[in-house]
This record gives C-alpha cells, sequence and structure tokens, in this order.
C-alpha cells in the first residue's frame, strides 16, 4: 500500500496543519504522522533541514523524501510515485571519507565558505528566513580568542545587536524566537524552542567577556531566570512554547544539549544559583537509554557533555564518572574509527541500513577530546583526532555542521579550547602566554578565585 509520512514535531504547526490537509485529501490510512524528536537520527540520515519533510512510501520500500509545503505536488508525487526514487548518496549517509590529515588551511576554507554565505547588511547567514546561526557564532568566537581578528568578533557582535533590537527577541518573555520569515528578523514565528534559549543565553555570555558590557550579562542572567521558570516545573520539563502553548515531551538529547549550555553559562553566583539546581535532571544512564527505547549517539553525546560541564562548572565529582560511562557505551557503536547513529533499526523502513552521520561523529570527537583532558589519555585523544581526519569537510554543505567541525578541529590544531566557565570576566595575558596547548578552566568557590589549567603534560594553578 502506497503511503505519506509527514515528518514533524509536535511544536511545529505547519507540519500539523499539512498533515489535516493531506489526510482530508487522501485519508487518514494514506497518511501519517511522525514525531522526527522521537527518532531524531531520522533527520540526520535524510539531511532533513526543515519541517514538514515528507516521505513516500510503497509498501516496505521507501521511495522519496522531500521538503516542501506544496500540497498540490505533494499529492501529485504521491500519484507518481513510482516514478521517484531516492538518491544513493542518502543511504551512503557519510558520503566520502576524509584523507588529507588535520590542516590549518581548513579552518581557512571555513571561514571563507562563512563568509562568502554571511548577510552582512541584516547579520547572520544568507537567506529567505532568519535562524540564529549558533555553531558558526560560536566558531568564530573561537578562532577569535584564538587569533585576535576583531572582524570574527565584529561579525557575531554585530548579529546579537540586530537580532536584541528586532522583534526576534521577546523582552516580555526574554526569549529568542526560532527563525523570522524574514531576512531582517522582523517577523519571527514565535516558537520558542528550549535549547534555542540556552544556546542564545550562552552567546551572550561569550559576548559579555569579550566586549565587557554588562547588558550582555544582565540579559543572561534574565534568560536563565526565564528558562527555569517557564521550561522547567518540578519533574515536568517543557519542549516549547508556541505563542502561550507549552508544548510536551522533551527527549534526552534536547535536555541534555540545553542543561549543557546552561552550565557553561554559569559565571556569576546569581546565574550559578539557579542553574546548579539543574543536576537533578542528570538521570543515570541506564534512564536515559530506557526511556529513548534504544541506543542513539547523539543522546549519549549531549549526555556526556552535560555531564561534564556540570563537573567542570560545579565540580559535581559524579559528572567525570558519567561521562566514563557514556565512552564505555559509545564502543558499542563504533566501528573501526567512526561511529553509528543506532544499535538496532526502530522504524522501519527509515533505519534498515546502517548509517554513519557526519554531525553526530563530530560530535563524539569533540567529547572524546574532552574526555581525554580531563583523563590524561592519550588513546582518547588519538581517538578523537581519527575521528576527525576520517570525515572529508568537503563534503559538508551546512554551515553550522562546517563550524562544528571547525570547533574540534582547532582544538586539535590549537590546543584545547579556553572554557571560560566562571570567576573571571578576562583571563589575565600572564596565564595565555604560559602554556599551550591548554584548556583554562575558570570558576569561583566560596571566597576562593582561581584559574586551573588541564593539559597533557601539566597542571597549575593562578
Amino acid at each position: 500500500m502506497k503511503k505519506i509520512i509527514v515528518l514533524g514535531t509536535n511544536w511545529c504547526l505547519s507540519c500539523k496543519e499539512l498533515y489535516d490537509k493531506l489526510v482530508f485529501k487522501l485519508g487518514s490510512e494514506t497518511v501519517k504522522y511522525i514525531d522526527v524528536e522521537q527518532y531524531p537520527h531520522i533527520t540526520s540520515r535524510y539531511k532533513i533541514t526543515g519541517y514538514p519533510a515528507i516521505a513516500y512510501l510503497d509498501g516496505d520500500e521507501l521511495k522519496y523524501i522531500e521538503t516542501t509545503l506544496e500540497l498540490d505536488e505533494i499529492i501529485e508525487n504521491y500519484k507518481f510515485m513510482d516514478a521517484l526514487s531516492i538518491s544513493d548518496d542518502i543511504f551512503r549517509c557519510l558520503m566520502k571519507y576524509g584523507s588529507s590529515g588535520l590542516k590549518s588551511e581548513t579552518i581557512l576554507r571555513i571561514v571563507s565558505s562563512i563568509e562568502k554565505d554571511f548577510d552582512w547588511f541584516n547579520g547572520g547567514i544568507k537567506s529567505d528566513f532568519k535562524r540564529f546561526p549558533y555553531e558558526v557564532a560560536e566558531f568564530m568566537l573561537r578562532l577569535y580568542m584564538e587569533s585576535g581578528v576583531e572582524g570574527y568578533l565584529r561579525m557575531i557582535h554585530k548579529t546579537v545587536d540586530i537580532v536584541l533590537q528586532s522583534l526576534m527577541f521577546d523582552y516580555g518573555k526574554m526569549m529568542i524566537s526560532r527563525i523570522s520569515y524574514s531576512p531582517d528578523w522582523d517577523e519571527p514565528d514565535y516558537v520558542y524552542l528550549l535549547e534555542d534559549q540556552a544556546r542564545f543565553t550562552r552567546i551572550l555570555v561569550y559576548i559579555y567577556l569579550l566586549t565587557k558590557n554588562k547588558i550582555y550579562l544582565d540579559l543572561a542572567k534574565n534568560m536563565v531566570k526565564s528558562i527555569i521558570k517557564n521550561f522547567f516545573d518540578g519533574k515536568k520539563i517543557y519542549r516549547a512554547i508556541v505563542g502561550e502553548k507549552l508544548i510536551e515531551p522533551i527527549y534526552p538529547n534536547i535536555l541534555y544539549e540545553t542543561l549543557s549550555y546552561l552550565a557553561e553559562a554559569s559565571i556569576t553566583k546569581d546565574i550559578s544559583k539557579h542553574t546548579i539546581n539543574l543536576i537533578g535532571y542528570i538521570d543515570g544512564l541506564d534512564v536515559v537509554i530506557g526511556n529513548r527505547g534504544y541506543k542513539y549517539v547523539g543522546d549519549l553525546i549531549e549526555y556526556g557533555k552535560a555531564s561534564i560541564r556540570f563537573y567542570e562548572v560545579f565540580r559535581w565529582e559524579r559528572g567525570l564518572k558519567l561521562l566514563e560511562e557514556v565512552v564505555k557505551q559509545l564502543e558499542s557503536l563504533r566501528g573501526n574509527v567512526l561511529y553509528r547513529d543506532v544499535d538496532k533499526q526502530v522504524l522501519s523502513p527509515f533505519d534498515s541500513w546502517r548509517c554513519i552521520p557526519i554531525r553526530e561523529n563530530i560530535g563524539c570527537s569533540e567529547l572524546l577530546y574532552r574526555y581525554a583532558v580531563h583523563t590524561d589519555s592519550p588513546e582518547m585523544m588519538e581517538q578523537s583526532k581519527k575521528v576527525i581526519e576520517k570525515l572529508d569537510p568537503s563534503e559538508i554543505r551546512d554551515l553550522n555542521t562546517l563550524s562544528q567541525y571547525g570547533l574540534v578541529l582547532a582544538n586539535h590544531l590549537y590546543g584545547s579550547d579556553i572554557l571560560v566557565i566562571a570567576g573571571y570576566s578576562s583571563i589575565p595575558s600572564k596565564a595565555l602566554n604560559m602554556l599551550k596547548p591548554y584548556t583554562i578552566i575558570t570558576y569561583r568557590d566560596e571566597g576562593e578565585r582561581y584559574i586551573e589549567y588541564i593539559s597533557k603534560d601539566f597542571r597549575f594553578r593562578l
């Protein structure tokens, strides 16, 4: 039997509207709806970058996947489904392996790709609509801290200011919308995703630390309060706010991604007194895997990142132990070098083949790097390097994914990233000049301020 599957989310109103229209035209036996956040590996496998996406099934055969909102076109494709065929590149999933090693020239090529697609007038990436480019922002600010090139900071600083002066940012709610339908950021969709709030808070903290402008810190504090007030209600956690409606459920990768960002934003006591209690939302790893119903590499990555961030910021000793458990679990998903997305078939026919996803492998490399730094493990550092070497950045089309690759590559080329966690509004030049490669973790104990260096050969406190 031929079917149409609408791939959407619980917070996507246009997805639900399209589904209702298709059911009216073709019937509920023909049209089904899948919340892809319940099966997030499907998004990576089929390179779905927007919702809704439409899948055409002929019995157990997946014929085609596309992203479209045109009702007539979908119905036409359904009628002539026999003529559709999905690209072989999709089933290769990873596409092409890299073999050129780790080179600083790759960083420059990534910067060139970003600059080419950057909207210097309106801020952000060129498009018919606007979404804040979180990974791009993190990458460019990382390069600014490494190179001191003012243009890298100015690019992101300007975009933040444009967003804050537009309708994308709601000062009543202290939240940022998911997208704007216009390039000038003034037609927001009023969909407030949990992780977007946490990520934008972290960007505001970065801008404050680099510009010393306290306005950004005050905004970050208010956003943290808003996040905890509006999204966290005891044991209940909301996925999104659409208009005034609270959306459930929340899945592990989204929750732990959010917790990781909020931990990293905890640079003052005013923020930390709110975020430290979020440790209570970090369940045991067996619970995380059990709640999903299968082992998904994205859950492991975000869970590991949240665990180690709370260890770094609050010296939560259990966080490092949980990361060790994550690394062991990752081994069950590893092939020769790279990692597959899931441990079993859970959504036929979408995952009836093995997939080695690019974005998730970048995340694995990042997590292994951080684990190696904290445990002084040459083996894990080498594995992190092998993963990033195996990926081919020339095959990555999405700028956010390319920027994520650039962040991990920068760690291996320049030394560990600078983790400005808490306690200092700037890093003393004396500290910067002492040691590379380095990780700088700053935090504040009761009545004590200090910087701790962690590197392979040397540990030092100032």
